[in-house]
């Protein structure tokens, strides 16, 4: 018979794969994420078509209102995805904590932990979550203020150089 520490670090090791699973998961998400909002910046781009028109006042017009749509675009992408993942990351806690609890009851053969921590202790802990320094939300509020200016940027120097429609969209694909 298994040492109790034995059947705890077993258990962990086993929930430690299934959390591998779940990272390979997410970066699947977040790929999947980025290639849509991909495909919705390239479809405005291609519906206002800036360079469509000889003008410069009206391409410059039409330029604004492409960045102010996209930065519309941008913002509720990242703002959802945030949302998303915050939401995702509290309910991955809540189940760590009961799987702990249970791991260590179970290896035991007692009800050793009987309590639990409470949602709100369960926030706390997530929104405290650090991704390159920053919580999740203001790192992907930076990651979304990235992506705009680099659209931006993209866009008045594609415009600037003279350069087609299509041009200024192979610009934003990867």
């Amino acid at each position: 018979m298994a040492s109790v520490n034995t059947e705890i670090l077993d258990a962990i090791t086993g929930r430690a794969l299934d959390l591998q699973r779940l990272t390979a998961t997410q970066l699947r998400d977040s790929a999947r994420f980025l290639r849509t909002l991909e495909g919705d910046i390239v479809a405005q781009l291609a519906r206002i078509d800036p360079t469509g028109i000889a003008a410069p006042s009206r391409q410059a017009a039409r330029l604004e209102k492409l960045l102010a749509q996209n930065c519309e675009t941008i913002r509720g992408a990242y703002r959802a995805e945030s949302t998303c993942l915050l939401g995702e990351l509290r309910e991955l806690a809540d189940i760590e904590t009961r799987f702990a609890a249970s791991s260590i009851n179970r290896a035991v053969g007692a009800e050793l932990i009987t309590t639990s921590v409470t949602r709100g202790q369960l926030a706390a802990l997530v929104d405290g979550v650090l991704i390159q320094g920053a919580p999740v939300s203001d790192w992907l509020s930076r990651q979304a203020g990235d992506t705009l200016q680099r659209f931006t940027d993209t866009m008045r120097l594609g415009i600037a150089e003279g350069e087609t429609n299509a041009s200024l969209i192979r610009r934003t694909t990867c």
